[in-house]
């Protein structure tokens, strides 16, 4: 499969059953603006630019959202349990970046949309900043 553009990159993802179910699983969870952290991508690309008979495993998942109205550490234990329920063999991490900055001590800011992290829509597609 060649890979020379986003759209290479999203037919790669759309071709990984276990990476669609992952997208799926947390598309069903309803997120405000959500995002699942690099790795996700950046091991599919890397494992099929190097030809690689079986897939990187990947410590873990990182779906970040921005919620500003529920910031509860509560809401995000319910929803990973909720993950873990769908797919209880995926390492999920799960943060609402909303939260974050007060746990780090650190300015408050939104999820800034990369060609790093991946989003849903209609189908996965890479988000642009």
């Amino acid at each position: 499969m060649e890979i020379a553009d986003t759209d290479g990159i999203a037919r790669l993802i759309e071709a990984d059953t276990w990476r669609m179910e992952i997208l799926r699983a947390v598309a069903s969870l309803g997120l405000p603006d959500w995002a699942i952290g690099a790795g996700f991508v950046r091991a599919a690309v890397w494992d099929a630019l190097t030809d690689k008979p079986e897939a990187t495993p990947l410590p873990d998942i990182d779906v970040i959202y921005f919620d500003p109205d529920n910031t509860g550490p509560e809401r995000d234990l319910r929803l990973l349990s909720a993950l873990t329920e769908a797919l209880p063999d995926v390492p999920w991490d799960l943060k609402n970046q909303a939260r974050m900055h007060k746990r780090n001590a650190d300015t408050p800011t939104a999820i800034r949309k990369t060609p790093w992290l991946i989003g849903w829509r209609r189908r996965p597609v890479l988000l642009h900043g």
